[in-house]
């Protein structure tokens, strides 16, 4: 389910559980969001890089060409050694080679989402430290007022289920 407008009216659609699909004609019109957030609910899952990687590449889609992403993955705690390596100081090209060669831990997740943080700004909510966060190239999110405050500023905002 994706919602999308002012965070008011998003806040009043999802708390009425909408659960329609988007008219595939209104879809191409409405690709121009300003942020999309995206939530992983999968409540027998801990939630995995593979997964935070696979939503932020699912929400691309949606955005503007300024547009921002947010994954929240609260349960999250860990940073794997593949995406661990984003830290690194290697330009992005021979990064991404690295991670696609490595036999790494999330080293494709963590590919897919260097790639994606060559364009988009892209925030994280977990339990991950913030500092590690953002030495990996993600932007923190360290509580829901935070996001909250995120999703006020932004014009268009998009909410996903992943």
């Amino acid at each position: 389910m994706l919602v999308g407008g002012a965070p008011e009216s998003v806040d009043k659609v999802c708390s009425e559980g909408v659960h329609t699909a988007p008219n595939p004609t209104e879809t191409h019109t409405q690709q121009n969001f300003e942020l999309v957030v995206v939530e992983l609910v999968d409540p027998l899952r801990v939630p995995s890089w593979t997964q935070v990687a696979s939503a932020a590449w699912s929400a691309q889609r949606w955005l503007s060409p300024a547009g921002r992403i947010v994954v929240v993955a609260t349960s999250l705690a860990e940073v794997t050694p593949g995406i661990g390596a984003l830290a690194s100081d290697d330009p992005d090209e021979e990064l991404q080679q690295t991670l696609l060669t490595s036999s790494l831990q999330d080293a494709y997740a963590a590919a897919v989402l260097r790639d994606i943080q060559s364009r988009r700004s892209v925030y994280v909510q977990s339990q991950v430290d913030p500092e590690l966060l953002e030495s990996l190239g993600f932007a923190s999110i360290r509580d829901p007022s935070e996001l909250e405050r995120l999703m006020q500023k932004s014009k268009r905002v998009g909410v996903m289920e992943y």
